[in-house]
């Protein structure tokens, strides 16, 4: 419905409508063609978008990383890190980048903020994150990384 008038869709695709704020409120009517037989005839009407998040924390090239569970959180080893890139990808279910998507970031680090940061027309999220020094937390496990020239623990 655009200015008070019903419009019908223009085409036979997914038809994507922009414009539309938080809150919204969208009206659709289905009518049914002129001579259309309902017997066992099937349709499908899909609504909305539902979002999709890929993300990636790149890293400082040349590091050898702390494998993954011989750390405190498993998943993320900063010790040797100063800075890493946060890549973030919002879309919808039909790959439509999402602008407006809010991404939350914590590193469970003593007095550390939640961070949140937004995706742009694009769908993205681009953002340097610097870690400080290290001081107190856990001190990862033991592990050893075997490399061409031999071991390095």
């Amino acid at each position: 419905m655009e200015g008070g008038e019903w419009q019908p869709k223009r085409h036979n695709g997914a038809e994507k409508v922009t414009g539309l704020n938080a809150g919204t409120q969208v009206s659709v009517r289905i009518l049914a063609t002129d001579g259309a037989v309902f017997d066992s005839t099937g349709y499908r009407v899909v609504f909305g978008s539902f979002p999709h998040l890929n993300y990636d924390l790149h890293h400082e090239a040349g590091f050898r990383l702390i494998p993954y569970g011989f750390t405190d959180p498993p998943f993320l080893a900063t010790q040797a890190l100063t800075e890493a890139m946060l890549e973030a990808t919002f879309t919808d279910s039909k790959a439509f980048p999402l602008e407006g998507g809010v991404m939350g970031f914590f590193l469970e680090v003593e007095n550390d903020g939640d961070m949140t940061y937004t995706s742009d027309s694009s769908g993205k999220i681009m953002q340097l994150i610097k870690f400080g020094r290290c001081e107190g937390g856990k001190l990862a496990d033991n592990f050893t990384y075997y490399s061409e020239n031999g071991r390095e623990t």
